[in-house]
């Protein structure tokens, strides 16, 4: 039993320089032209289809800060100082701390709270371990995203992310979807990982194949924000917005659409902050819903 524990404790030992000399830095990759490729669960469970995300700009804002937009996520800040990413708008007065990426397990901060203080987003460092991706041993750090109400015990889990060093973004995890995003390919700094589709190939399999209906973005949100469907068939489709109680919001669509993708936008600048659900359904039955945060 000794010799067991002395070997935990040199093998413990012998990773130490490993996990402290890790560059927080690597869990966000921003070299412009960096592309990432991801299965996609388009209709939860299991309807995987391929989407790319791609760094279009990376530049230095006078605040000494990375600016930084993509195609498929969000436009982000990265404050290489105090290693902080920040989701930004194109309102500058909203911006959320979307990942700390010198954050170890158990650490969290508030990504979002409304002007009360009293309704808050919060991302939790759940757990931090050693993968191979790529044929490579990297470190995965798990951050779970909550959408808490202060004097509430509980909290109401929303979606979980992956980080990997050197890759970054690897796998996200939703409610009726688990995983959500799966990377499957990346080129990172010119250096191909993994399996990458030609763009024009992931624009032909972009044509709609199913009744689909995204997160909406952003989210949490305020006051806007975008909901995106698919309709692989020409339908008349309603999408309703209800609040927790299942009260009727506002109906954002009610009209016949051919095959397409189609985006509406919401605005609840008349709501207060709180967890809202919308739902896409056509006279054939088919009915999808998903819940959104709205943060003031």
């Amino acid at each position: 039993m000794k010799r067991i524990k002395l070997f935990s404790i040199f093998v413990f030992i012998m990773c130490m320089p490993v996990l402290l000399a890790q560059n927080p830095l690597d869990f966000f990759p921003h070299h412009e032209g960096d592309i990432w490729e991801y299965w996609y669960d388009e209709n939860p469970p299991g309807g995987y289809v391929i989407r790319q995300n791609a760094i279009t700009k990376d530049s230095l804002g006078n605040d000494g800060r990375h600016y930084i937009e993509t195609t498929l996520f969000n436009k982000f800040i990265l404050d290489t100082a105090t290693f902080e990413v920040y989701r930004y708008y194109s309102n500058p007065l909203y911006k959320d701390k979307w990942y700390k990426l010198d954050a170890d397990s158990g650490d969290t901060w508030i990504v979002w709270q409304d002007s009360s203080g009293q309704h808050q987003f919060l991302a939790v460092v759940s757990d931090v371990y050693q993968e191979p991706y790529f044929n490579q041993a990297v470190t995965i750090k798990i951050i779970d995203y909550y959408m808490h109400t202060v004097g509430v015990p509980e909290s109401l889990w929303t979606t979980t992310h992956y980080l990997a060093s050197n890759f970054g973004l690897v796998r996200t995890d939703v409610e009726f979807s688990s995983p959500e995003y799966l990377i499957r390919g990346a080129i990172i700094d010119s250096v191909l990982y993994g399996n990458v589709t030609s763009i024009e190939q992931v624009e032909k399999d972009r044509t709609p194949k199913t009744f689909t209906l995204h997160q909406n973005y952003p989210n949490p949100f305020n006051p806007t924000t975008t909901i995106k469907y698919e309709l692989s068939a020409a339908a008349k489709v309603e999408l309703t917005v209800y609040d927790l109680l299942g009260r009727e919001v506002k109906t954002l669509v009610n009209t016949y659409h051919p095959t397409g993708t189609y985006r509406v936008q919401f605005d609840g600048t008349q709501l207060s902050s709180g967890i809202y659900s919308y739902t896409l359904k056509t006279p054939q039955g088919a009915v999808i819903s998903k819940k959104m945060v709205l943060l003031k």
